[in-house]
């Protein structure tokens, strides 16, 4: 019997599986744009007062979106939480997290490419910003979430980018999740 190498490609090759997100009911997508070539930078650690932090540049197809999360006493740890068990649960590996002041606050809110208000609002005192990386066969994939809340709403800004010309896989939003808030006391 011969075996042929597309028979062993298509053996072998897994599925491109895309990003399901679950948001909590009345979540409304504000922004959605990508770039067929960017480069964008993802947290490798904190930043020093006055300094920038660490990151890793990636180049690839990028695609971001802002996401609007209803409700009074929405809270970023609650949301960052659920949205990192999701992707975990989805084969993303976190390479770097953290919130507000231990981040560096300011100077690593506006050191790294995050949406402008009135698009994304980011509380200084209140954010929490999360780093992923998926590999498959023959792709890598990249996630920065940064979110936060203001007034009376979340705020979640999902950037995403395949290395070299390997398109982000498909978000897939559904809206069946508890909400993902807490009263603050």
């Amino acid at each position: 019997m011969r075996i042929y190498p597309i028979a062993i490609f298509i053996l072998c090759a897994q599925p491109v599986v895309a990003l399901d997100v679950v948001w909590p009911s009345g979540a409304t997508q504000i922004v959605a744009r990508s770039q067929s070539t960017a480069d964008f930078n993802i947290a490798t650690g904190t930043a020093d007062r006055g300094g920038v932090p660490p990151s890793r540049s990636v180049t690839g197809i990028l695609s971001e979106e802002v996401w609007r999360l209803p409700g009074e006493g929405a809270d970023p740890a609650a949301i960052i939480a659920a949205l990192r068990a999701q992707l975990i649960a989805q084969g993303y590996g976190v390479t770097f997290a953290c919130a507000d002041r231990a981040c560096g606050g300011f100077d690593f809110r506006f050191a790294l490419p995050i949406a402008p208000a009135p698009e994304m609002f980011v509380d200084l005192g209140n954010f929490h910003y999360l780093a992923a990386r998926r590999s498959t066969p023959g792709a890598v994939e990249d996630i920065a979430l940064t979110v936060s809340v203001g007034g009376q709403a979340g705020y979640v800004h999902l950037a995403r980018i395949g290395e070299g010309d390997t398109a982000p896989t498909a978000l897939i939003p559904s809206f069946t999740a508890p909400m993902l808030r807490t009263k603050r006391i």
